[in-house]
């Protein structure tokens, strides 16, 4: 017989895969966590997998120290599969630490072998069934090579290599029908397609993706997508509904511990209130970005969060902390590992130096971004660049050069689906703009009739190519400067849209979710919200309400109490339940007292008093967690379609975060809280059944596991994980479960299991 710890650990290295593509990163953390230290080092395999968590968690050193213990055993063991597998994540940690050739060479390797190893998959002599599973193992695995291979490209700023490796392993994906993968990669590509300027492809492909999302209810790779979509509608311009994407990416990732996309979501929100002029809620938002990059040791973050901060310094003349931040960035990016990353930083020192009037400098450094970024393919960074250039050289007195760049930036902006990025870089350096405009005035007739520099005959430094040139760099400037002051408008509007003059100073406004919810969901503008499981915390107006504004936790547990009990309860009652030993005078006393403590510390009107008997009052405007569990739970279990079903059991267990009042040790509170679990357990069954008639079994057997931690005893759990393997054709799997079943039972309640568990046995073997 094996023990539990075997038993889990041979769950793991079967069904690990399933449960990362699904998204259940902190799930399978759980899994692993729970097998002793000397188990997960003896298996390469689970080292391979703990390391991929740390990673998706933010700890890329830690995570590269496993997948280099794995790497090596999996090489030494000769399994060139896993083996490849494991380099394919670790080129992941190696491109998050930054080091993009170590990244390459990991995505390389891993392709090359995967390439030789699906090579010689056919023909064989295997029977059928697992030389297709091998075969899907492997061509899994090689897309998720040249996805590896396309974002490190992506990374270096080579985005048309990216961009094709990235289609490779779609088509990979899509070939053995991994739909979810398919998806990550078509995120990717579209982010590329974004870098790029190519906008309205980019929000094709992230709208489908989001959709796709969505229907699996994939919480980790919706707020992924929607940060995504955040940040392209910030470049489009569309703030309003930038932030509303940014904000419930925020939501979702804190909801599932996605601390990479709370990082980017806090740096994507202080840029756009960076944007919009509003100072201290872009400072707020920033550190506390930083935070997170303090804790998730992501290269390309730290770097962009320096510059942005720098920006931010630069905006409010703060030079000292400027150039304090830049310096912190130079020495992330003097490895060059990245001309992207270089580009960014040598404009932003380029700015940086033209604030200070610093021309010659700004242009040397500038022309490098813009060599970078063009050889790179970022069009939008490059034609930001070469506007901010021309200022450069409007301040050196070099006019025909920056007349160049304006050319050269309205060329580019025509390549481009959008130009905020251009009207905000230009609000920045509104006087070299006016400046040159004032330069052009005087001939501004003449040249508005110059035919464009395409058309001029001749080298372009002769005269007529000159004129030509200056004619385009008039046409632009005049265009440009209209639209800067359009958008100056537009921004004092959407400023006022996201900030109310009466929230002016609020950090991170809470926006309205973006995901289709059930109609009737709770909303966060609720004037009191209460939430009882898995912690006890009331927000009343919007501030949380405090054990000092109670007074005494007695007058709080009987607001609860009042709750909990939906038709009321009578003074006589309340005296039993908190203060059984009193006299009736002291009752009358300590009642009063509490009920006069509640409502001061609610209001007036929480507690109604009708026909001798106290209610909370259910008029209030108000979301109460237990009511939207059950009121999923009875959802769920009268809706006929599986689809539906689904959607809303998955709802009410995102609801329950653990047992009801837990902080509570009354009687009236313990029975609630058995009540609650026992429906908690009921909805998990339920769910589990569902997983297994949609073939969902990866899902299914995460349901049992989910019960298993909360009851190892549950047999129904163990009954269904039963089943979920024989339907998979894993009969030792089922037979390991029962003996499971058996020990559990044995040595917490000294029973053995029921005649039902041991007839399911007996049909499932036969």
């Amino acid at each position: 017989m094996l023990d539990e710890p075997q038993t889990t650990a041979n769950l793991i290295v079967m069904a690990g895969d399933s449960v990362l593509h699904s998204g259940q990163n902190k799930l399978l953390d759980t899994w692993l966590n729970s097998l002793p230290d000397l188990l997960v080092e003896q298996r390469p395999q689970l080292l391979s997998f703990k390391g991929c968590i740390l990673v998706a968690n933010g700890k890329h050193e830690q995570g590269l120290r496993l997948l280099n213990q794995a790497e090596m055993a999996l090489q030494q063991a000769g399994d060139e599969a896993q083996h490849a597998i494991t380099l394919t994540r670790r080129a992941t940690a190696y491109r998050l630490l930054g080091n993009y050739h170590a990244a390459d060479e990991d995505a390389e390797r891993a392709f090359a072998q995967l390439d030789e190893l699906m090579s010689g998959l056919a023909p064989t002599s295997e029977p059928q069934d697992v030389h297709q599973s091998d075969a899907h193992q492997i061509a899994d695995a090689l897309a998720a090579a040249c996805a590896a291979r396309g974002l490190s490209a992506c990374q270096r700023g080579d985005l048309d290599t990216g961009i094709h490796w990235l289609m490779q392993a779609r088509d990979h994906y899509t070939a053995i029908s991994d739909l979810q993968n398919a998806a990550g990669a078509t995120n990717d590509i579209a982010l590329a397609h974004l870098h790029a300027g190519k906008y309205v492809l980019a929000d094709a492909e992230f709208r489908r993706t989001l959709t796709f999302w969505q229907e699996l209810n994939n919480v980790f790779r919706q707020a992924h997508t929607l940060n995504n979509l955040g940040f392209l509608c910030h470049q489009q311009g569309a703030y309003v509904q930038a932030h509303e994407y940014l904000t419930e990416a925020y939501r979702l990732a804190d909801r599932c511990g996605y601390k990479r996309i709370l990082a980017f979501g806090l740096v994507s929100l202080g840029d756009l209130y960076v944007d919009l002029g509003t100072v201290e809620p872009a400072r707020e938002t920033y550190a506390a970005a930083r935070k997170i990059v303090a804790e998730i040791d992501e290269r390309f973050l730290a770097i962009y969060l320096e510059l942005a901060e720098a920006n931010l310094a630069c905006f409010t003349s703060d030079w000292l902390q400027a150039y304090n931040h830049l310096d912190r960035a130079s020495q992330l990016v003097l490895d060059r590992h990245s001309r992207y990353e270089w580009g960014l930083y040598r404009m932003a020192m380029g700015q940086f130096y033209l604030s200070q009037e610093k021309s010659e400098r700004a242009i040397s450094l500038l022309s490098d971004a813009v060599a970078a970024f063009e050889e790179g393919g970022q069009r939008k960074d490059a034609a930001q660049t070469r506007l901010v250039l021309a200022a450069a050289c409007y301040q050196s007195d070099d006019a025909e050069t920056a007349y160049l760049h304006l050319v050269q930036c309205a060329k580019l902006m025509d390549s481009l689906e959008g130009d905020t990025v251009l009207l905000v870089a230009g609000q920045r350096i509104l006087p070299h703009l006016e400046g040159i405009a004032a330069q052009l005035q005087a001939e501004l007739p003449k040249l508005l009739d110059f035919p464009f520099l395409s058309d001029a005959q001749g080298e372009h430094d002769t005269p007529a190519a000159l004129s030509a040139q200056r004619a385009e760099a008039a046409r632009f400037i005049t265009s440009f400067l209209k639209k800067i002051a359009l958008f100056s408008t537009k921004i004092a509007t959407v400023r006022q849209q996201i900030f109310p003059p009466d929230r002016q100073e609020t950090a991170v406004p809470v926006a309205q979710p973006l995901v289709e919810k059930p109609t009737d969901a709770p909303t966060a503008d609720k004037s009191m919200v209460i939430r009882t499981l898995g912690r006890t915390e009331i927000i009343n107006e919007g501030q949380p309400v405090r054990s000092g504004d109670w007074q005494a936790q007695s007058a709080r547990d009987l607001f609860l109490c009042l709750l909990a009990h939906e038709d009321g309860l009578t003074k006589e009652e309340i005296g039993s339940l908190f203060w059984s030993d009193s006299a009736p005078a002291q009752l009358k006393a300590r009642f009063k007292n509490m009920v006069y403590r509640l409502r001061r510390a609610l209001s007036p009107e929480v507690v109604t008093y009708e026909n001798n008997v106290y209610k909370f009052n259910r008029a209030l405007d108000y979301s109460y967690d237990v009511e939207e569990f059950l009121d999923y739970a009875t959802r769920a279990k009268e809706n006929p379609s599986p689809v539906e079903k689904k959607r809303l059991l998955l709802a009410a267990i995102e609801l329950y975060q653990g047992d009801y009042l837990p902080d509570t040790d009354a009687m009236w509170a313990w029975l609630e809280r058995e009540r609650l679990r026992r429906i908690f357990t009921e909805i998990n069954l339920e769910l589990g059944e569902l997983h297994l008639e949609l073939s969902e079994f990866a899902e299914a057997i995460a349901v049992c596991q989910t019960l298993f931690s909360e009851d190892s005893c549950l047999e129904e759990a163990h009954r269904l994980a039963m089943r979920v393997y024989a339907a998979m054709g894993n009969r030792a799997a089922v037979v390991r479960q029962y003996e499971q079943c058996m020990r559990v039972l044995r040595e917490e309640v000294d029973a053995p299991p029921s005649d039902q568990t041991n007839e399911l046995f007996e049909a499932l073997m036969a």
